[in-house]
């Protein structure tokens, strides 16, 4: 089992989703600890460090992308938020 972690970009991620989608968040935490290798889907290009969890949430898609340090045991979510400019926002973070 794993343990997910997450920074302070994260916290401001979650402060802005609804009761509902943070919800779903949490159980896909749950997900992503149990294993994290096959719940989310690896990212390609200069991106494929990281991987991406889908979720959809009253027809509008999320993702929460996280890099996993095996020798730690620990998922560390780097975003979360809507599909949509998702990637250009990862970009800037890393």
């Amino acid at each position: 089992m794993f343990t997910v972690s997450y920074g302070t970009a994260v916290k401001k991620d979650l402060k802005k989703l609804s009761r509902k989608v943070l919800k779903e968040v949490d159980g896909a935490f749950s997900k992503i600890a149990e294993d994290p290798y096959s719940s989310g889907e690896r990212l390609i290009g200069s991106l494929s460090a990281f991987y991406s969890y889908h979720m959809r949430v009253s027809k509008v898609d999320y993702r929460i992308i996280y890099e996993i340090l095996p020798s730690d045991q620990i998922v560390l979510v780097l975003i979360i938020d809507t599909r949509e400019n998702m990637y250009d926002k990862l970009r800037r973070r890393v």
